[in-house]
């Protein structure tokens, strides 16, 4: 008895009161009984109820697991110990800060846990066999520990500006299955660095903030699905050289580019056509004809018009310009 009240011995309950019970909980409360014990979290996973969209890490100060949810709110499990100590990189029974939002928190700590522990407690929970995103704000001690804890994982966001040496070897340990997003200003010369980088064969490659986008830069990637953002607009001469060297075989992989100023909502670009296609044997067709481009994982798109015309095999492509993404390729199946 504390303060008057007499506590609710909430798990003597019939199973399928508790499961009642469960369902109708907010998702902070779901997550907080599933880490009382074993047995509360199989009540938890058998609701199945605790859907979520995604699971994601976050390395700035402190590394946190986000749990999406399909309203997009967010879950978040932040842990301030963990790689700040190279003789004991991932420290047990650390302490999770657990927030849904800035009135919904709790701390909990499990003994012996460590972060690996609550990673795989949180797949278990929501059913999730891995992590969608990593996202690195800063570097970690030891990449190749992180690696083995979270084992698989599809996207990496590098959003912080490293050196293109810095990149290749995160990417050396830490690979995506499918996307790579780099998100900062380049201003290192080492170019030879982050074309290993480009070269490396990815569903999805994206650069933004990118500061100056070379000829070199475009014939080394080898992404099937790659998407630019630059403040500077890349030259009419260097997209007519592109697509000549795709005529003759380069980008074997490449489905779709598209280029686009870094901020193109607000800054509309027209560039030179004529320039663009100049010396390229093509069929312009009208903008009443659309058609529909489905070649990629994660991208359809409709086309209206655009500028036909043949690789060497026989591969169709299609350039399309507007004021927003102002360079489009296609390359249809």
């Amino acid at each position: 008895m504390s303060n008057g009240v007499r506590s609710f011995p909430l798990l003597r309950l019939p199973i399928d009161c508790l499961k009642y019970i469960v369902q109708r909980m907010e998702e902070i409360d779901k997550f907080a009984i599933s880490l009382v014990s074993k047995k509360t979290q199989s009540l938890v996973t058998s609701t199945n109820l605790l859907k979520c969209l995604e699971i994601n890490i976050c390395v700035r100060q402190d590394v946190s697991i986000h749990i999406v949810f399909p309203s997009l709110e967010q879950l978040t499990c932040s842990f301030k110990n963990y790689q700040v100590q190279l003789d004991n990189l991932s420290p047990r029974n650390i302490k999770a800060n657990v927030f849904l939002s800035e009135t919904e928190r709790f701390v909990h700590n499990k003994p012996s846990y460590r972060f690996e522990d609550w990673l795989n407690h949180i797949l278990g929970v929501y059913g999730r066999c891995g992590v969608r995103t990593v996202i690195l704000d800063r570097l970690l001690l030891n990449f190749l520990s992180f690696k083995k804890t979270i084992k698989c994982f599809s996207r990496l966001v590098l959003s912080e500006t490293y050196s293109n040496t810095q990149v290749r070897e995160i990417l050396k340990t830490l690979r995506p299955e499918k996307e790579v997003y780099l998100g900062y200003e380049n201003k290192n010369a080492d170019s030879e660095s982050i074309h290993e980088v480009f070269m490396q064969n990815f569903d999805t490659f994206f650069l933004s903030s990118w500061t100056d986008v070379t000829l070199d830069d475009l014939l080394v990637m080898n992404s099937e699905e790659i998407r630019i953002r630059s403040d500077r607009v890349i030259d009419e001469k260097i997209l007519n050289r592109f697509i000549k060297h795709w005529i003759a075989g380069s980008n074997k992989r490449m489905k779709y580019l598209a280029i686009a100023p870094q901020r193109f909502y607000y800054q509309l670009v027209s560039i030179d056509k004529a320039a663009v296609l100049k010396g390229i044997r093509h069929v312009l067709v009208p903008k009443e004809c659309k058609r529909n481009f489905k070649d990629t994982s994660s991208f359809k798109h409709s086309i209206e018009g655009g500028y036909d015309f043949k690789r060497k095999d026989g591969t169709t492509g299609t350039i399309v310009f507007d004021r927003i993404k102002y360079f489009q390729l296609f390359v249809w199946p």
